[in-house]
């Protein structure tokens, strides 16, 4: 159960990766923040999650997911996308039931926006519910990695359950405040393994921590919480060649 979360804004990174029948696998969508580039109120408490992407993309292309990276997005881009993603994945701050997506094109005063698991009508005015788009049909994994995804918010709900319910194949979050550098370890690592070992969710997840924890400076805390994932139908494979 992690806790590290994506989130963007439409700069595309990547190519398409035909496989030998001259179709892919599906259509991926990797959200991003770069600090460097959002206004000062943004980037004074922000994190940069690219390295998130540019640790998982390769492995994402080798099984054929026609996947970029989106970089500082606001919430309104970013939900457009999802009925359409096989793919998804969004790295920014977390909290029960939703994650802050800011808005970098905001120059008058901070506008966070947030993908939340479900409509509240006390909910900010700059969100968008998971439980009203329409169908998460083509969805074979959504990775909200960032701090506490996993868990239940009373009036937001829970982002993997919302996102199941829409009928995606497999969701993951966590249930704790995950290290920004160590996450980004973990999901390249976990799509490696996805890949090398045509590995389940669940088995790529605990591999990725065990090779964290084996090869990588961290405290307790920090791999403990690493170890924190929540998975619906975590036996759900993404890679089919």
């Amino acid at each position: 159960m992690f806790c590290l979360l994506f989130a963007c804004y439409i700069a595309l990174v990547g190519t398409l990766t035909v496989n030998a029948s001259g179709g892919y696998t599906g259509k991926g969508y990797m959200f991003t923040y770069n600090v460097n580039t959002l206004p000062e109120y943004f980037s004074k408490y922000g994190v940069s999650t690219r390295d998130h992407a540019a640790r998982s993309l390769p492995w994402l292309w080798k099984m054929f997911y026609d996947t970029g990276e989106y970089l500082n997005n606001s919430v309104e881009p970013l939900y457009s996308i999802l009925p359409n993603a096989s793919i998804f994945v969004i790295s920014t701050h977390g909290a029960p039931g939703m994650v802050e997506c800011p808005d970098p094109h905001s120059n008058f005063a901070p506008r966070y926006t947030y993908l939340t698991a479900r409509d509240y009508i006390g909910a900010p005015v700059f969100y968008k519910a998971i439980d009203k788009v329409p169908s998460l049909k083509k969805m074979n994994l959504a990775i909200f990695a960032g701090c506490q995804t996993g868990s239940t918010h009373k009036d937001y709900g829970n982002l993997i359950g919302s996102t199941m319910g829409r009928g995606a194949r497999c969701a993951m979050g966590w249930v704790a405040d995950i290290p920004n550098d160590l996450t980004a370890v973990w999901l390249g690592v976990f799509f490696q393994e996805c890949f090398n070992s045509k590995a389940s969710v669940n088995n790529a997840a605990a591999y990725a921590t065990w090779f964290v924890d084996g090869f990588y400076t961290h405290t307790p805390e920090e791999i403990e919480a690493l170890g924190c994932y929540a998975t619906a139908n975590g036996d759900q494979l993404i890679y089919f060649a």
